[in-house]
């Protein structure tokens, strides 16, 4: 138990910088109303992990079915996240080297993904981000464009 929790110190002392970075941009995108998914802040399409914190906060409500529905791959996360803070621990450092074990969780999340962009979206749990930078950007294009093409 003492090396589980040691390689957990040691993950926490390796990655604080980006763990706290994390925590500021969560703050910074809650606080400023907008959307905490960076692809959806860009491009205005969900990412794989859309719906990943409204599945959390189901799972605390012990509503399973509304965790599934939101995102299943949380069940999956938890699983990855003890394989890559143990990797130095035993058999789990098998498990983590092991290229197959990473492809299968690479074809889990994509096939997911794939599949609920074909019956979700563009509706609820995977929303369009009209704001998104992304379409900000080509706008302003549009209108230097337009102005040069009348003058």
């Amino acid at each position: 138990m003492k090396e589980y929790f040691n390689s957990f110190l040691n993950f926490i002392k390796k990655y604080w910088i980006f763990i706290l970075l994390f925590g500021v941009y969560v703050l910074i995108t809650n606080l400023c109303h907008l959307t905490s998914c960076t692809t959806k802040l860009i491009f205005g399409f969900p990412c794989p992990g859309c719906g990943l914190s409204r599945a959390f906060m189901s799972l605390l409500k012990l509503d399973f079915k509304g965790a599934i529905y939101y995102n299943a791959t949380l069940f999956v996360i938890p699983f990855v996240a003890v394989v890559i803070i143990f990797r130095d621990v035993g058999w789990i450092n098998k498990l983590y080297k092991s290229k197959v074990f990473w492809i299968i969780i690479l074809v889990i999340c994509i096939g997911y993904y794939i599949c609920r962009m074909i019956i979700f979206f563009p509706n609820s749990p995977l929303e369009y981000y009209p704001d998104n930078l992304f379409s900000i950007v080509i706008e302003w294009i549009q209108k230097i464009i337009h102005n040069r093409i009348i003058f």
